[in-house]
């Protein structure tokens, strides 16, 4: 089990920004231009010194960012993108295992054709990048249960078999309340994805029913989806507040708590997203709690 480093960092000095859309139209067209420009090739070598710490600290894996280019399709209008992909090309991965995560407005199971073609826009936002820096992961959710889980879930379905091209790049994760393990390994397999196995979403969904999952029974299971994958993905946190009821656990704490850890084992590389607040400290302390299991 290799620990992966989400996005952001906590004490080390590598900073990405963004821009909000409001902020950017209140600029000049000239100024806009500079702005962007600035803020994403800041963005290419924040990602290049992730990368490189993860590299110098024996961090094999990195969860990459989703506002390297903040509102890319209205900036994709604004400016020529092609030069600042090539500069997300250019970028030396030292053969570190990435991933993105598309946000929680990815919603590709809506019920409306409009949040259903913005998250296709956003998605495939995210390809772009992925195919820069030669990985094919993007994990999301399964979306909204809209008063009808069966109905929701076979909007999912048909949304990547009308997209098939989504299929070689996503992953699914199921969430604290909507949809738990059996319902995201029922799509993986339908559709032919990995599930990505979250195991503190797994223990808030059956808190009120007073069940707990057998994680080594979901872990074996999840497993078998990433056949066609040279690793295998699952993420792990604690609640901030200790577990209580699916939604009062939800937040994230700042480390993860020892007993919340489970040692699993695989024949492929198990990564394990550790998401926690306090970043690149947690993930050395959970490497430290894994050695001693």
């Amino acid at each position: 089990m290799k620990p992966t480093l989400c996005c952001m960092f906590h004490k080390e000095p590598i900073k990405f920004k963004i821009y909000t859309k409001k902020r950017l139209f209140e600029l000049s067209l000239e100024e806009r231009i500079k702005k962007i420009d600035e803020t994403i090739r800041h963005n290419v070598q924040s990602l290049q010194r992730a990368i490189d710490y993860c590299y110098e600290n024996g961090i094999e894996s990195y969860r990459v960012g989703s506002d390297l280019i903040s509102h890319y399709d209205t900036v994709k209008d604004i400016v020529d993108l092609e030069p600042y992909f090539e500069l997300f090309r250019e970028v030396d991965t030292k053969g570190i295992n990435l991933s993105m995560h598309p946000g929680q407005y990815c919603i590709i199971n809506s019920p409306k054709e409009n949040v259903v073609e913005n998250s296709l826009k956003d998605l495939h936002y995210h390809k772009l990048i992925a195919d820069c820096l030669g990985f094919k992961e993007l994990n999301i959710h399964v979306g909204g249960v809209y008063g009808d889980k069966a109905s929701a879930i076979q909007r999912f379905i048909d949304t990547v078999n009308k997209n098939p091209w989504l299929k070689d790049y996503l992953t699914i994760e199921n969430d604290e309340l909507s949809f738990c393990a059996d319902d995201c390994l029922y799509i993986a397999n339908e559709v032919g994805i990995p599930f990505t196995f979250d195991l503190h979403h797994e223990r808030c969904y059956w808190l009120n029913e007073g069940i707990v999952p057998d994680v080594y029974n979901i872990f074996e299971r999840s497993s078998q989806t990433w056949s066609n994958r040279d690793h295998i993905r699952i993420h792990i946190s604690s609640p901030k507040d200790g577990y209580t009821t699916p939604s009062k656990s939800r937040p994230h704490s700042d480390y993860i708590t020892e007993s919340d850890i489970v040692k699993l084992q695989s024949d492929k590389t198990i990564y394990v997203d550790v998401e926690a607040k306090h970043k690149e400290v947690a993930v050395k302390q959970f490497k430290e709690h894994l050695s001693l299991i």
